[in-house]
């Protein structure tokens, strides 16, 4: 924390204290309120980020071996891992249509899991995100339908 000079400190110029150290001013106050919440906040966040790929980590294990493959846990991590980076790099591709895939079979084919286990795998997380896509439009329709005709609500 910045000590306030006196008058013995500053020099003509106002910045140079008595040992010859630069004493820097802030033109505006320092705000530290809320810094706690917005760190907690932060650290919530990566909690469940981090709890959300260990439960896609555990996700595909149990798929693979429903599936009759019998891998590690270690390589179903590291299977997780590579088509997650392959995703990302997908992302320049329109829809990232195959990038998935392609991106699956390529890794599981690679750690030896088997190509087609990996197909599999990401097969199934499609039809998983397309039944509850069916689940969630016709609870989400009728309330933006509701949303639209109310003239004086905040609308999305």
């Amino acid at each position: 924390m910045t000590r306030i000079a006196n008058e013995d400190d500053v020099d003509a110029a106002g910045v140079v204290g008595r040992a010859g150290r630069r004493r820097v001013r802030p033109s505006h106050p320092v705000r530290t309120e809320g810094r706690t919440e917005q760190c907690l906040t932060l650290g919530s966040i990566a909690g469940v980020c981090v709890a959300h790929h260990a439960v896609l980590i555990g996700e595909a294990y149990v798929m693979i071996h429903a599936l009759g493959a019998n891998p590690t846990f270690a390589t179903v991590a590291m299977f997780e891992g590579a088509t997650k980076t392959a995703n990302t790099v997908g992302t320049i591709v329109p829809g990232r249509l195959g990038i998935a895939e392609g991106g699956a079979a390529a890794m599981a084919g690679a750690l030896g899991i088997g190509a087609s286990y990996g197909l599999a795998v990401v097969l199934m997380r499609r039809v998983r995100a397309l039944l509850w896509s069916i689940v969630g439009v016709p609870l989400v329709v009728p309330e933006l339908w509701r949303m639209s005709r109310s003239p004086g609500e905040r609308r999305i």
